[in-house]
């Protein structure tokens, strides 16, 4: 089943871009700046009511689950030698990709709320953060706030292979089978932790705090991506096939559940929520996939997915830096939010430079002596 991956196109290659998977992310990040952004010329939740209520994190977690699994079943836990050694691998390539940019940020908002020019609180539990315990299974809503989405990325990309190579030490279990049940658990188990809080919620704050931003709730969520990874791997030949047909029905289905906010007082139906909707999103990557070529004029596209997680770190402190400013600044609101976007991208390219890419060059030579000399084939973008 696994040798599916030989036929088609795996997820995180570096021999050649996936356009369809830059749109994605690309899209995913924009929708995140622009709700964030929004704040400096209104303070109205109904005056950007015209854009899509498409919450851009769903669509990083979704890519997420789908590239990580692409990586773990290019040629991983087979039951034969040196599965432990790709596994190794596949955490240093994620981590050097992931922390470095993190730690730096979460050092710039500690300083910036020290000064006073970003809101929230720093105590003793701050240590939580560097440890991505800030939101595991209670919420400690201090400062730093977008960075919930992190934990989440950050445990599933530790526990997910973990309890992979646990089910594939288990003898006469199929390593396709074991990828299988890992992101069966993954997208299950969630759901029901989902259920119990629910139980104890009361309003809509409640809901995005204990329910919405908890990794025990929403690691789901990727594992719905690493799920479509499967999928794509076991069934090549539907995959193809389906594109079209699933990525009108994920399209549509987006838009109609993305515009119904869950209701805290239903807590099965708000339980599936949380599922319907990566459930749509991964309907969109059997096309976006496969979409391949590019014409030059998608190089901005390219260039903002390539700097779209630095930009993630990048926007929340620049907006706090903004609406200090704001009252000194005295700017027509089209020329602030001008403003800011340009110095988001600028300093997001800045940080892509000197900080990411740096790192992330480092990650072939450690994987070759993680595995003996040999090459990886995969680097993800």
């Amino acid at each position: 089943m696994l040798g599916a991956a030989d036929r088609t196109p795996i997820p995180g290659s570096s021999r050649e871009r996936i356009f369809g998977l830059d749109v994605m992310r690309t899209t995913a990040i924009l929708l995140v700046v622009f709700a964030h952004g929004s704040s400096l010329v209104s303070t109205d939740s109904g005056s950007s009511r015209w854009f899509p209520r498409i919450d851009g994190v769903d669509l990083f977690f979704v890519l997420s689950g789908f590239l990580v699994g692409g990586l773990l079943l290019r040629d991983p836990f087979r039951g034969g030698p040196g599965w432990q050694q790709h596994l190794l691998d596949v955490w240093q390539r994620r981590w050097l990709r992931t922390l470095p940019n993190y730690f730096v940020f979460l050092v710039i908002n500690i300083l910036l709320v020290r000064w006073g020019m970003a809101p929230g609180l720093i105590s003793k539990a701050t240590v939580a953060y560097a440890v991505f315990m800030q939101n595991f299974h209670v919420p400690l809503d201090l400062f730093f706030w977008e960075s919930w989405s992190l934990a989440v990325e950050e445990w599933f990309y530790l526990l997910f292979p973990l309890l992979l190579a646990g089910l594939v030490l288990i003898p006469r279990v199929p390593s396709s089978r074991a990828y299988l049940v890992t992101a069966l658990v993954f997208c299950t188990a969630p759901i029901l932790a989902r259920i119990e809080v629910l139980q104890h919620v009361a309003s809509t704050a409640d809901l995005d705090l204990f329910v919405r931003k908890l990794v025990i709730t929403r690691v789901d969520a990727i594992g719905m991506g690493a799920l479509a990874a499967w999928a794509m791997n076991a069934f090549p030949r539907l995959w193809q096939r389906s594109r079209w047909p699933l990525f009108m029905v994920g399209l549509v289905s987006l838009a109609v559940v993305s515009d119904h906010r869950p209701d805290p007082n239903a807590s099965i139906l708000t339980a599936l929520y949380f599922t319907l909707i990566p459930l749509t999103i991964a309907c969109l990557l059997p096309l976006l996939s496969n979409w391949r070529y590019t014409h030059w004029a998608g190089r901005p596209i390219v260039l903002i997915s390539r700097c779209a997680y630095a930009l993630y770190l990048v926007h929340m402190p620049v907006l706090y830096l903004f609406q200090h400013e704001a009252a000194h600044l005295q700017l027509p609101g089209v020329v602030l939010v001008f403003s800011y976007w340009t110095v988001c991208l600028l300093v997001s390219l800045a940080v892509l430079n000197t900080i990411e890419l740096p790192f992330m060059r480092m990650r072939d030579r450690i994987g070759q002596r993680i595995r003996g000399g040999v090459q990886h084939p995969l680097t993800p973008p």
